[in-house]
């Protein structure tokens, strides 16, 4: 790892997440706005340096506490669309149309796509396997 924002960021945060992880990220995000951040030098043309965000022009970057405090700030809500599923979930789970475990099989299986390796298997299978 040789940038500080690559290391993993695990310590203080409780076992599980939960509110006690989004009171460590906001510590931290609070922190940090003080620190030598990344893009604290320069380049040819445009500088980097700590004044909080810097304009390319065509764009700008926001320091990266900043960037951080917005993402939190977005997270702490549910979207409608997240209150939608929540009560979707309870409808069906309550009517008995599906059953809790029957929507964790489903989780597993799309969190697994991917995973298996099909296509290696199969280009391998059809460079060894003449009559494929």
């Amino acid at each position: 790892v040789y940038q500080h924002w690559l290391k993993a960021d695990d310590d203080g945060v409780e076992e599980g997440g939960g509110q006690g992880e989004r009171a460590v990220k906001k510590a931290r995000v609070e922190a940090a706005s003080d620190g030598h951040g990344h893009h604290e030098h320069s380049h040819e043309g445009h500088s980097h340096g700590g004044e909080g965000h810097q304009d390319h022009g065509d764009h700008v970057h926001e320091s990266r506490s900043a960037v951080e405090q917005t993402a939190l700030e977005r997270e702490t809500e549910d979207s409608p669309d997240q209150r939608l599923a929540d009560a979707l979930y309870r409808t069906l789970i309550s009517k008995n149309i599906i059953s809790a475990a029957d929507v964790q099989r489903y989780i597993d299986a799309i969190d697994s796509l991917g995973t298996e390796m099909v296509g290696p298997k199969l280009v391998a299978r059809a460079c060894s396997d003449p009559a494929f």
